[in-house]
């Protein structure tokens, strides 16, 4: 929340966008006090790469 890059509001609005889109697998996590290196701390988040290996493109 402290990104002085990118504003935390932009991320907000995309993930909004998604869920009005119709989006039911999105997650959107706030790190409190991390910058605009937070790609770091995303990846050592347990279960990360477990929930991105499920995700799947619906062909219907």
């Amino acid at each position: 929340d402290n990104d002085r890059v990118v504003p935390i509001k932009r991320t907000i609005d995309i993930v909004d966008a998604i869920k009005a889109a119709g989006g039911t697998s999105v997650r959107f996590t706030t790190l409190e006090g991390i910058g605009h290196n937070s790609w770091s701390s995303a990846y050592a988040t347990p279960g990360l790469y477990s929930w991105m290996n499920k995700q799947r493109l619906n062909q219907n």
